[in-house]
């Protein structure tokens, strides 16, 4: 019976964790950035310097990573996109885009974020705007 027990108990415990585990990581991107506190959002040019999205492109910029989820592929890749959210001045954020499927906030590389393929060229249209 004593045995029955430990291996419930261990059981519980497994099944715990691996809830734990799976529950950590955020399901969309809402989930770490608050896009409604964002007030600026800007493109980091390839000379690092900004440039600020216009009214017309921030709304279509915040729309589309509203729209990312995670379900990307995880790991280390270089973003072709450096977006800032800002508030006040104040970068928030730094999102990174290195296609449809690899959309990372602040380096974190164990949450990976997707948007559809239209969302992804539309985004890179509109990052066009903005190149030197």
């Amino acid at each position: 019976m004593k045995k029955f027990r430990a291996v419930c108990l261990a059981f519980v415990m497994m099944l715990s964790v691996a809830v734990m585990l799976c529950g950590c990581g955020d399901t969309k991107i809402t989930d770490k950035v608050n896009f409604s506190y964002v007030d600026e959002i800007t493109v980091v040019m390839s000379d690092e310097s900004t440039a600020v999205l216009g009214e017309v492109d921030f709304k279509t910029v915040k729309n589309i990573l509203q729209s990312a989820e995670t379900g990307g592929t995880s790991g280390e890749f270089d973003g072709g996109i450096l977006i800032e959210t800002r508030k006040d001045g104040i970068v928030t954020h730094n999102i990174r885009v290195g296609g449809a499927d690899k959309i990372c906030v602040d380096k974190d590389n164990s949450t990976v974020y997707k948007i559809s393929d239209d969302d992804y060229k539309t985004l890179e249209k509109v990052m066009d705007n903005y190149k030197l």
